[in-house]
């Protein structure tokens, strides 16, 4: 199956990168996990390449990665492989590791996902603690939905803000609304410019296409925008694949001042072993293909 639009991130209401660092770093070694280095690619690194960049989540069982990225107004995105890492709960712990991180920072937290441009969640966390989920996430229970550990409490169909109290910019991304009746009108008067041949029907698709984005999907990007402005809002926002960036473009990471940590979880083999980790993930097949179509 072929997803749509999907994304998600951490965002920090704090741009101390020391602090956060720290914080992370406590909370996942309180767990039993253990910071480690970057480790270092094998000889023949492009068939582990090819998996970071297509099934990132594959290195997960080995190494868990988090990115720190600051943003505008006083914000650090946070991203992280597993992407869901912050939203779940520790074993035998009653709150997510978002709640974790907001208490210990001293300041509020939350997490935006997007899965498949139809289903979406916000889980948020202030300073106390205290969490609140909402969104609209595929389920057989609606009455009993969660977003991963945590109870939707909230149903509605895009980004709405419970429980923190954000600045107007992100309050603004959050009032974003669709005109349903305005938008299948003009999807009417698209229908038979798309069957048009050449610049105007490629024109008349590509608006379609625009027109067919969920609440969700749309003020994600808002988010994201608001967040980072356009010049980082691809390199660190909708970012595909966290761990394969780490190896491919290391010097852009440094010089925009981003952070990559590293861990070992918890209940792996007490010694790190990169070689037998690259041996388990590497994907050999057709890797000069591969090649060409990853350039950045």
């Amino acid at each position: 199956m072929v997803l749509r639009y999907s994304n998600c991130n951490t965002c920090v209401w704090s741009d101390n990168l020391d602090l956060i660092e720290q914080t992370l770093t406590r909370i996942f070694e309180q767990e039993g996990c253990r910071r480690i280095p970057k480790p270092p690619l094998p000889q023949n690194s492009l068939p582990v390449m090819k998996t970071l960049f297509s099934l990132p989540w594959k290195i997960t069982p080995y190494l868990w990665v988090i990115g720190l990225f600051v943003g505008n107004q006083g914000w650090t995105i946070v991203q992280t492989e597993p992407s869901e890492l912050l939203c779940r709960r520790a074993r035998d712990t009653i709150r997510p590791r978002l709640s974790s991180l907001a208490m210990q920072t001293g300041c509020d937290a939350f997490h935006y996902m997007v899965y498949d441009r139809t289903w979406g969640a916000l889980l948020e966390s202030d300073a106390s603690g205290r969490t609140f989920a909402s969104g609209d996430v595929d389920c057989y229970d609606i009455e009993k939905m969660k977003f991963y550990d945590e109870l939707v409490t909230e149903r509605t169909g895009g980004l709405d803000f419970f429980l923190l109290n954000v600045p107007e910019e992100l309050q603004a991304v959050a009032r974003i609304r669709i005109n349903y009746e305005e938008r299948k009108r003009r999807q009417e008067e698209l229908i038979p410019l798309m069957r048009q041949s050449g610049e105007a029907g490629e024109k008349a698709e590509s608006e379609w296409e625009k027109l067919c984005k969920s609440s969700f999907e749309i003020q994600d990007e808002a988010l994201g925008l608001a967040l980072l402005g356009r010049l980082h809002y691809r390199d660190y926002w909708h970012l595909y694949s966290l761990p394969y960036k780490a190896y491919a473009v290391p010097q852009q990471l440094e010089a925009d001042g981003a952070r990559l940590l590293y861990f070992q979880p918890s209940g792996s083999d007490r010694e790190f072993n990169a070689e037998k980790m690259w041996s388990a993930i590497s994907d050999k097949t057709d890797t000069d293909n591969w090649l060409h179509l990853s350039q950045w």
